[in-house]
């Protein structure tokens, strides 16, 4: 497999009609309105195993996705999964097949990007039809600011 070590892909997983499911996407729209140019922005709002192929010969990419653990709905974890997989305990994805599986499934098909950055975003409503909470509304800019700033690190390192 030929890597381009140079491309960068921002990935954002959700739901946009199951509420704070939808925050990963949200930041989307604020990372396409203010991100650099030159990184490509994928939502994906299904099935997530084709991630494993999405981020195949990319040289890093950074995840963006709902989690459900015991914290506040908005809460950021950001995790580094280049090195290792997401910690026992840690957050969990909304999604029936998780991040922490797609991370290790592609570690073993020798398909994980050289950098593997995961952002989580506390949710607290799923239901059908509901809107983003105001505490993952304001998650999801401070989360692409982050990721703003990531990704200028990236390219100057």
């Amino acid at each position: 497999m030929v890597v381009n070590a140079s491309k960068v892909k921002v990935i954002c997983v959700g739901n946009p009609s199951r509420g704070d499911d939808g925050v990963a996407l949200r930041v989307a729209e604020h990372l396409r309105d203010t991100g650099p140019a030159d990184v490509e922005v994928v939502t994906r709002t299904g099935d997530i195993m084709g991630l494993v192929e999405e981020w195949a010969g990319v040289g890093a990419t950074v995840l963006i996705d709902a989690t459900r653990s015991e914290s506040s709905p908005g809460t950021i974890t950001r995790l580094d999964l280049t090195e290792q997989g997401v910690p026992l305990g840690s957050t969990t994805s909304t999604h029936g097949t998780g991040v922490a599986e797609l991370v290790e499934m592609s570690r073993v098909l020798g398909r994980l990007p050289g950098k593997v950055v995961f952002y989580g975003i506390e949710v607290g409503n799923v239901a059908q039809g509901d809107e983003l909470c105001n505490e993952c509304a304001e998650a999801a800019e401070r989360v692409a600011a982050r990721v703003v700033e990531e990704l200028r690190c990236m390219s100057l390192g």
